[in-house]
């Protein structure tokens, strides 16, 4: 009894040091809100095995500082307001555009390029046509995209996409050039809903030949029309009517918005050097947008 009593005032010093440590470790600890539409690889759908690359980075860049990842889909337009607001903290895949009041990564977090996607030839009645006449298959014929009258469609410059129909999601930026065709009174344009459904409906408007092309980012497209099993059929046009725009992380512009730009920069940035980047985007079948070169 007596050897209990003299290790009194050391156990009970020691856990007053632990419940101190431990409080003091869960009030620094913090939340992270994130939101953003579905624009799988690089924000997917929440609690998934691939979040998106984005997404993945963002909890590393959390778990480093002993702080979660509050991370839900939400339209683009809402997700952008409130993350100015500061109802929200931040989104992410954000062009300069989309957010110029908002504080972004100093460094892009990937490139986006635009690309337009068009209707290959009918498979179907090709074969059966080589097949009539006894001549060998003509594969090149299914790598070019048709518009409604079965005419090949050819771009060489932004102004071609005028007399086409066209799809895009409405509330997207596709870059000033792009931006004034679809904005002209004369544009025959089909905006769909900002969903993760988006690209999907779009593309089922173009293989029932309701729209001749439609327009999105090149890695969103190939991951979706991967996942649709519909990659011989959508096939891209042209990938250099515009220039690539730059992705960033976009924050409420305040303080705490700052701070976590700051660490979202630093883990990015450890990341490349290490490597870690490169391991975590072949997950995704990407690759580094900006290299460290040697």
């Amino acid at each position: 009894m007596p050897q209990h009593k003299l290790f009194l005032p050391h156990h009970a010093s020691l856990v007053a040091t632990l419940l101190a440590l431990t409080l003091g470790t869960a009030a620094r600890a913090d939340t992270i809100t994130v939101r953003s539409d579905y624009w799988f690889p690089y924000n997917g759908e929440p609690g998934s095995p691939q979040e998106g690359y984005m997404i993945d980075l963002l909890r590393l860049a959390a778990a480093s500082r002993g702080d979660t990842v509050d991370y839900r889909l939400m339209d683009w337009e809402l997700a952008l307001q409130r993350s100015l607001s500061g109802t929200v903290d931040c989104v992410v895949g954000a062009i300069a555009s989309d957010a110029p009041d908002h504080l972004r990564t100093r460094t892009p977090w990937g490139s986006s390029q635009n690309v337009v996607y068009g209707r290959a030839g009918d498979a179907d009645v090709l074969d059966e046509v080589t097949s009539a006449i006894g001549s060998a298959p003509l594969p090149s014929h299914r790598d070019v995209a048709h518009d409604r009258d079965g005419q090949a469609i050819s771009l060489n410059g932004v102004a071609d996409l005028k007399p086409l129909r066209i799809g895009v999601v409405q509330d997207y930026s596709y870059g000033d050039a792009i931006d004034a065709v679809l904005a002209d009174d004369g544009a025959q344009v089909s905006r769909v809903e900002a969903s993760r459904r988006a690209f999907p409906l779009l593309v089922m408007k173009l293989v029932t030949k309701k729209i001749d092309v439609l327009i999105e980012d090149e890695n969103v497209a190939a991951a979706s029309l991967k996942e649709m099993g519909l990659s011989a059929r959508v096939i891209p046009i042209s990938s250099n009517l515009t220039e690539a725009d730059d992705l960033f992380v976009a924050c409420t512009p305040n303080e705490r918005g700052g701070k976590l730009i700051a660490a979202f920069d630093s883990t990015l940035e450890q990341a490349r050097a290490s490597g870690e980047l490169a391991k975590l985007l072949v997950r995704y079948g990407l690759e580094d947008w900006a290299p460290i070169t040697p």
